[in-house]
């Protein structure tokens, strides 16, 4: 489905939405100039060939034939552009393409194919298939296609079969196409295998080559900042290396036998959500399972959900709607903006909820959290609060918890200076009158709302107390205030969103990355020696020991880990890029110094007085993926 695109965290007027996309382009500035101009400004295309070390939303790392290891950045297909590692977004779509050979026993019931076969209008097929390819959500419509057509009806027609895999039987498989297919009044085709018989593979999701995958064509060009951006990615997989769909991906294959063509107003519905709508039955069907989802998650979170539906209206195009049919005026603003709301209100013990939205799934579902927590708990609380969670909810997934959000807004919260400080977003101002709108500030908000309440649900110091201070300060209990809550822990909290901020990007865990508040440390004596374990798959890891300013010590480290899932161990040296080596930083006073290289072997000094870390150096985005740990020694110098 092609749809047109507004980013992720998003803006709930006219004129800041307009500022998103004027913010895009300014960003893009001479970078996005120059790939409209025929890359005036661009390197010539390279061509490199080699592996698949990781894959992070945006960022291919790929270990090429001389063993040289590069970063390259590539643009989603739901994104602005690509953000480049000075925060510059530049627009420059790649073309993807990932195939693969797969072994026929790795077909699963619900899996959708392609083949040619000889058919009759009857239903009735001739000969074998040789050869079947697995498509995805995005790939054209399910059905019958005469490729050649036969003289008479009975006889057997040369057509093309996209369909669902309903059974195997054998050495037959039998596969479901629509009702409506052209051909015949039957809904299934039955075809026979040879023992030979060939499944293909082909997409052009770049996330399909996960680590191990080949890259049998790789052509990046360079940016005057230094770095690479994908122009054509041609990758190849095995059963092993292939990576999982997508979300949107999933559920647009999941859906794929529905109509795509949009249709006049209709009530869609599911257990939760009841809306008026234009849009596509696929896609309506999409919109509600998002949503459905995302209650069940929520509800799971809280251990409550509401009993009343979410009603409302998700408009595709206005103009096809009679007149008079949306008479709420705010709603009715908010979907000509290509924005929504979510008015909610309470009469007595009656609470309801009505959405009035344009179709971007992204506002629907914000919205719907909005609606999630009044129907739920009375109130949506605070507004850093209220927004906060609404930009969580949109992008909860199920057993995700590594951050993933859209290209303008990391780029904002990346890059911009200075960076809010904590009690500058977590103000409590008292309970919002229940029939009345609470005012939602800019994007650039919401994208610090979205930065705070994300690390409070995430991070274990901290997430504990999160869900009851929430569920507390929606059901409006007197008393509860974000610093009731947090004052004492105060100073760990704002060192942590500091370096939350800054350290984030999309794959950056910050259950991973939480500090260790409760670790004891103690002075290193002069004959002593500690021993200390760190892991890989971890941030700043405490050593238990304090530095005296100006001190030699001594380390020693042995053992391996590994940076990425496919990737062969390395000791605490690294490797070729310094990555994978054991370094090390100082803590005093809530300050942290520069980060100290240490490897295999090390006599430092410290530089300053405080408490010792350790950790496996790479990108903070990247660490969920790594593995192993080592021991390290660690003394005075004698």
């Amino acid at each position: 489905m092609k749809r047109r695109h507004i980013p992720r965290l998003i803006p709930r007027s006219g004129g800041d939405l307009r500022a998103i996309r004027w913010g895009v382009f300014l960003l893009s500035s001479c970078a996005a100039t120059c790939c409209a101009q025929g890359d005036a400004r661009l390197s010539r295309p390279v061509t490199l060939t080699g592996t698949v070390e990781s894959v992070a939303p945006g960022l291919i790392v790929v270990r090429d034939s001389k063993d040289r290891v590069h970063s390259v950045r590539i643009q989603e297909d739901s994104e602005e552009g690509i953000k480049l590692s000075d925060g510059t977004v530049v627009r420059y779509p790649a073309t993807v393409q990932v195939t693969g050979e797969l072994p026929i026993k790795s077909l699963q019931e619900g899996d959708f194919l392609r083949f040619v076969t000889e058919l009759n209008g009857t239903g009735k097929t001739r000969g074998v298939v040789e050869q079947l390819r697995r498509v995805d959500g995005r790939d054209g419509s399910d059905g019958i296609r005469v490729l050649k057509k036969a003289d008479l009806p009975a006889d057997y027609s040369t057509c093309e079969v996209v369909g669902q895999l309903q059974r195997i039987a054998g050495d037959r498989i039998i596969v479901r196409v629509p009702r409506n297919n052209g051909f015949m009044r039957r809904t299934s085709v039955t075809v026979e295998l040879p023992d030979d018989a060939k499944l293909l593979f082909e997409s052009n999701d770049y996330r399909r080559a996960s680590p191990g995958s080949q890259i049998t064509k790789l052509m990046v060009v360079r940016v005057p900042n230094g770095d690479l951006l994908v122009k054509e990615l041609m990758a190849t997989v095995t059963e092993q290396t292939m990576g999982d769909q997508s979300y949107d991906e999933a559920l647009a294959t999941k859906y794929r036998s529905l109509s795509d063509e949009p249709q006049p107003p209709r009530m869609i519905r599911s257990q939760h959500f009841a809306f008026l709508t234009d849009v596509s039955d696929r896609e309506g069907q999409i919109i509600l399972d998002k949503l459905e989802t995302m209650v069940q998650l929520l509800t799971d979170y809280f251990r409550l959900g509401p009993r009343q539906p979410v009603e409302g209206f998700i408009v595709r195009d206005l103009e096809k709607w009679p007149a008079g049919a949306i008479n709420d005026p705010i709603g009715m603003a908010k979907i000509q903006e290509r924005s929504g709301v979510c008015v909610n209100t309470t009469i007595g013990a009656a609470r309801r909820a009505v959405l009035y939205s344009a179709n971007d799934h992204g506002v629907i579902q914000h919205e719907c959290v909005h609606g999630f927590c009044h129907l739920t708990f009375g109130s949506t609380g605070p507004t850093w609060l209220a927004e906060g969670l609404a930009e969580m909810g949109q992008y909860w997934k199920a057993n995700q918890k590594e951050v993933e959000i859209s290209t303008v807004p990391m780029s904002f919260l990346q890059n911009v200076q200075p960076k809010r400080k904590l009690n500058d977003i977590a103000i409590d101002v008292g309970p919002i009158p229940a029939n009345m709108r609470m005012p939602s500030g800019t994007w650039q908000d919401y994208v610090w709302r979205w930065a705070l309440c994300h690390l409070l649900a995430n991070n274990p110091n901290y997430s504990d107390r999160f869900k009851p201070m929430a569920m507390a300060m929606m059901q409006r209990t007197p008393g509860v205030t974000f610093q009731t809550v947090y004052g004492q822990v105060a100073q760990e909290l704002s060192f942590e969103y500091d370096q939350f901020l800054q350290n984030v990007d999309n794959g950056y865990r910050a259950d991973l990355c939480a500090w260790d508040w409760k670790a004891k440390f103690e002075p290193l004596e002069n004959r002593r020696e500690v021993k200390i374990t760190v892991k890989a798959q971890s941030g700043w890891q405490p050593s238990g020991v304090i530095v005296k300013r100006g001190v030699s010590y001594d380390l020693a480290a042995s053992g391996t880990w590994k940076i990425a899932a496919k990737n062969k161990p390395i000791g605490p040296d690294g490797d070729a890029n310094q990555r994978g080596k054991l370094e090390g930083v100082i803590l005093h006073e809530f300050e942290l110094t520069e980060p100290i290289p240490l490897g295999s072997k090390a006599r430092f000094i410290a530089p300053e007085a405080g408490q010792l870390y350790l950790r496996c150096r790479d990108d903070w985005k990247s660490i969920a993926d790594n593995s192993g740990e080592i021991a390290v020694k660690m003394r005075c110098t004698p």
